[in-house]
C-alpha cells in the first residue's frame, strides 16, 4: 500500500484539480488545493496521519496597495 500523501496526489491529479506542495516543518507536507469559494491545507506526516484545515469566503477582488497595507497593519510585526 501506498503512502496516504500520493493516495491524495493521485486522486487530486485524476479529478484535474489544481494543488500545490509546501513543506513548512521537518516530518509534514502541506498540499494547497484552491478551489471556488474554498481554499484547503492538507498536511499529511511522515507516518501518515493526515490533518485537513478549510477556509472559506468571498472571492472579491480587491486592487490596489491599500489591500497590502491592510495585511501589513493587521499582520506585520511592528
Amino acid at each position: 500500500m501506498s503512502h496516504p500523501l500520493y493516495e491524495i496526489l493521485s486522486k487530486l491529479d485524476a479529478a484535474h484539480i489544481f494543488y500545490t506542495l509546501a513543506r513548512y516543518r521537518d516530518d509534514y507536507v502541506t498540499i494547497h488545493i484552491t478551489v471556488p469559494g474554498r481554499r484547503y491545507e492538507v498536511e499529511v506526516t511522515s507516518a501518515g496521519e493526515i490533518v485537513t484545515a478549510c477556509f472559506s469566503g468571498n472571492e472579491d477582488v480587491n486592487s490596489g496597495i491599500e489591500e497590502v497595507e491592510k495585511i501589513l497593519g493587521e499582520f506585520g510585526g511592528e
